[in-house]
This record gives structure tokens, sequence and C-alpha cells, in this order.
């Protein structure tokens, strides 16, 4: 079950792909996604939120999600909604690596732009995706030490859903 997402519970829906920014465990760069997103054809808002499915572009397994506030320049928070896979198997991310060179994350990570009256709205230009590296900066600051944790410990990774 999504920790953050909220489930549909309307049956009429459509899916419109929204903007974010995916460093693939695979990719060397981080690269703009369209993300598949579910929404209420009609009534879209906070009453019918937004179902962004990251699975689609991360593939299956465990997803982590947390809702990562930075500032601008100014100091206006902005909102980031991080979906990030951790696997051990996996190969170190050299996306991430670039973002943080002393975090050696596993796994997929997804980054999109939180909105105001809805659940999730596209990246929009250079200041955003800046912003959203910050926010992907912070998240992986913020959940290394319980992931090294979490696998020397050989316990399940819990991560949290709000920094």
């Amino acid at each position: 079950m999504p920790a953050v997402r909220t489930p549909v519970k309307f049956k009429e829906f459509q899916l419109k792909p929204i903007g974010g920014v995916v460093y693939a465990h695979d990719r060397r760069h981080s690269a703009p996604v369209q993300v598949p997103t579910i929404m209420h054809p009609t009534r879209d808002g906070r009453e019918n939120a937004r179902f962004p499915s990251f699975e689609a572009i991360l593939g299956p397994g465990q997803m982590h999600e947390c809702w990562v506030t930075c500032q601008d320049s100014t100091g206006r928070d902005h909102r980031f909604l991080i979906a990030a896979q951790y696997s051990e198997g996996a190969d170190v991310n050299l996306a991430l690596k670039r973002v943080l060179p002393e975090v050696e994350w596993r796994g997929g990570l997804i980054v999109m732009r939180g909105g105001c009256h809805v659940f999730v709205v596209g990246m929009g230009g250079s200041v955003y995706r800046a912003l959203a590296e910050q926010a992907v900066r912070k998240y992986l600051i913020e959940t290394a030490p319980l992931v090294i944790q979490a696998v020397q410990g050989g316990d399940e990774l819990v991560l949290p859903t709000e920094l």
C-alpha cells in the first residue's frame, strides 16, 4: 500500500502523463519523464487526489514515498514527492551519485512537484528542476543512514514520509 499516495476511490478516471524527473538505476544522468497519472475526469483536486503510477516507470518493487520540502532563494517553501526503490542487489545508481557522491543508493527514484490545489503538477522549468534536485539531495542525506542501518542489521527498510 502506498505510504503517501491515496488509492483511487472513483470509478471514472482519465490517465494523464505528468512531468517529473527520473534517476534510473541503469543510467548515468537524470532525465525528464512523463509519469502516467490517474485523475478524476471532471473534479480533479484534493477530494479526488491524483495517483501517479511510479511503478509504471520504476517497475515492481517496494516503493518508498516521501514529501520533501525545500526553499527557493526567496525563502518560499516548495514540496516535492519522491518515490524511491532500494534493492541491495541492484547496481549503485550513478545518476544519484551525481547529486550526492558519498551515497551509494541502489535502485531508482522519481521526483514530482507538489501542487497547491492538486496532489502533483508538472515539473516546470529549470528553477523547479534545480529545486527538485535539492529535494533529492535532502532525501538522500536523511535516508542514507537509515538504509545502512537496515542493511547491516538485516531489518526491514522503513523510511520517512515527510522531510
